[in-house]
C-alpha cells in the first residue's frame, strides 16, 4: 500500500459513457479542466478533497493499492459555445444554399435554372400536400365529433322518453279537476297502497292539534304538516 499525492477524478453526468479514448485534448490546471472529444467541449471546475471530506483508493494494474487524501473532483460540462457554433453553422449552410439557388436561377445554365425550378415546385408541392392533408383530418375530427353530439343528445331524448313513460301513465288530457289528470290505481299498485294506508292511518285520523305538534317537533316535513 501506497500514498498518491495528489490525482483528479472526471465525471460526466450528462455522458456518463465517455471513454478515454474518446478524449482527443486533456487540459488541466488548479481550478478549470477542459476536455476534449470529437463532437463536444467539456468544462469542469474543480472540488478540493478537503470539500468532499474523504479518502480515494485505487488499485493498479499491478494490484497495488493506493490512497490519497489530497485530489480533486471536476463535474464535466459541454461548453454552451460548441452548441451556438453548431447552430451558426447550421443557419450559414442554409443561407448559402439559398444565395446559391438565386445565383444558378438568375446567371446559371439552362440545366441548373431547371433544377432550381424543379426543387421549388416539389417544395410547393410537399407545402400543398401536408395543407390538404391537415384539412382532411380536421374535417374528418369535426364530422366524427358533430356524430357523435348528434348521437348523443338523439340516446338522450330516447332515454328521456323511455323514463317519462316507465315513471307515469299516460294523462287525462281532458280533465277538468286535478284529481282528475291521473288515476290513482294507475300510480300505485294495490298492494303498494295497502301498506301506505298502514303508515298513513295516523295521518288521516289525526286533528288539527296533533298537526300542530308535529309541525313544531318537526315530526314530518312542511309539506306534509302543511
Amino acid at each position: 500500500m501506497t500514498n498518491t499525492d495528489s490525482f483528479a477524478i472526471v465525471h460526466f453526468p450528462q455522458n456518463p459513457k465517455i471513454s478515454v479514448d474518446d478524449m482527443v485534448d486533456i487540459q488541466f490546471n488548479k481550478s478549470t479542466t477542459t476536455i476534449k472529444t470529437p463532437d463536444l467541449t467539456y468544462e469542469g471546475h474543480g472540488t478540493k478533497s478537503s470539500d468532499l471530506c474523504g479518502i480515494l483508493g485505487f488499485v493498479d494494474d499491478q494490484g497495488h493499492i493506493h490512497l490519497s487524501s489530497n485530489f480533486d473532483l471536476y463535474t464535466m460540462r459541454p461548453k454552451l459555445t460548441d452548441f451556438n457554433l453548431t447552430v451558426e453553422q447550421n443557419l450559414n449552410k442554409e443561407e448559402s444554399t439559398l444565395n446559391r439557388n438565386d445565383l444558378d436561377e438568375n446567371f446559371g445554365s439552362e440545366r441548373k435554372r431547371r433544377s432550381v425550378h424543379s426543387k421549388k415546385r416539389n417544395t410547393i408541392e410537399v407545402n400543398v400536400l401536408e395543407t390538404a392533408v391537415s384539412a382532411a383530418r380536421e374535417q374528418v375530427r369535426n364530422t366524427s365529433d358533430e356524430q357523435l353530439n348528434e348521437s348523443s343528445h338523439n340516446n338522450a331524448i330516447i332515454s328521456l322518453d323511455d323514463d317519462e313513460q316507465v315513471a307515469l301513465p299516460k294523462p287525462n288530457y281532458d280533465a277538468q279537476k286535478p284529481e282528475d289528470v291521473f288515476i290513482l290505481d294507475d300510480i300505485i299498485s294495490v298492494n303498494d297502497l295497502s301498506l301506505l294506508n298502514d303508515q298513513c292511518s295516523q295521518i288521516v285520523d289525526s286533528t288539527k292539534e296533533i298537526i300542530l305538534k308535529w309541525s313544531k317537533e318537526g315530526t314530518y316535513t312542511s309539506f306534509v304538516c302543511d
